[in-house]
């Protein structure tokens, strides 16, 4: 896309750790297992609170990646309008001006930011809650420092056009899949099995299967209390609904990211489900036969059993 080829890119990663304290962990990180998302900073790039330069009126193009194995970022940027030009790869249909992005673990958003008039401005994770209930509540946090300096520029945003996506809306659906969120107590291990359909994951179990070339409907059901994510690998899908009644930080009809407006073409291969949420999405593969994982994406979760098998199969010779 030439319009926006020679835009400037930053790369912004996200990640995060909780150091320990002299009572617990000291002079250490402290572990996944037993670390607090509410207690872990968030860093960019390697770094706590970075300067970011940009010129009043400079646009630029920001590569961003939430890298962290767990938290959900709910991203701000005071003054400023986030222009999403992809989600997870996937070039969008049109620009789309949001003033929040909702990014999860493993999702990539690129936008495009212009500087406002001179002065700082704060890069902030609003605060968000990953359970309901009291758990978990994340206070809001600065996560950088956007200074606008030096000599005006005058540049224009593209037109908002980007490109065209293949939208399956409305296509005949060859294949059905649902997909169940649950969580059960294992009082024998003192923790807690994270389950799909209500197994754990079993590497020599196929759990779905899809015809190459033909279209399939996946319904995502979240029975829990708590976010989780997820993701496949291989074959990108479009989110077309999201149920996720009375939850907070969701937009209603908005594939759970805020990023994307009611009724478009949503693309992606990680979304996020939100409580007592349900999510449909729509793929069809079109190049690769064989098996692959899909996942929840909060790495504890996908570790303690919630991932299964998916593999594509060769449509059957017509008689």
């Amino acid at each position: 896309m030439p319009a926006i080829r020679n835009i400037p890119t930053r790369l912004i990663a996200i990640t995060s750790l909780q150091l320990g304290t002299k009572k617990d962990w000291p002079g250490a990180v402290v572990p996944t297992a037993k670390s607090a998302t509410a207690k872990s900073p968030y860093f960019v790039n390697g770094e706590l609170d970075p300067e970011i330069d940009i010129r009043a009126g400079e646009v630029q193009r920001w590569q961003i990646l939430n890298a962290n194995d767990n938290a959900i970022v709910n991203l701000s940027l005071q003054g400023h309008t986030f222009y999403v030009l992809a989600n997870d790869g996937d070039t969008l249909e049109r620009i789309s001006p949001q003033k929040k992005l909702l990014i999860g673990p493993a999702e990539r958003r690129e936008i495009l930011v212009q500087g406002g008039p001179a002065g700082t401005y704060h890069l902030v994770s609003e605060a968000f809650r990953q359970f309901q209930g009291k758990g978990n509540y994340v206070p809001a946090s600065t996560m950088a420092t956007l200074r606008s300096k030096g000599p005006e520029e005058h540049d224009a945003l593209p037109s908002p056009k980007l490109g065209k996506l293949e939208d399956l809306r409305g296509k005949k659906i060859d294949q059905y899949h649902r997909i169940v969120f649950t969580e059960h107590k294992d009082k024998a291990q003192g923790g807690f099995d994270f389950l799909l359909n209500g197994k754990v994951f079993d590497p020599n179990r196929v759990d779905e299967k899809m015809t190459l070339g033909q279209v399939n409907e996946w319904t995502l059901v979240n029975k829990t209390v708590e976010w989780h994510s997820f993701h496949i690998h291989i074959n990108d899908f479009q989110v077309i609904s999201v149920d996720a009644p009375k939850v907070p930080n969701v937009s209603s009809g908005a594939a759970g990211i805020e990023d994307v407006p009611p009724g478009a073409n949503d693309p992606g291969d990680t979304v996020l489900l939100p409580p007592h949420g349900t999510v449909r999405m729509l793929t069809r593969p079109t190049d690769f036969v064989g098996k692959f994982v899909y996942h929840c994406h909060m790495t504890f979760h996908e570790d303690h059993g919630m991932m299964g098998v998916v593999e594509v199969v060769r449509p059957k010779p017509k008689s």
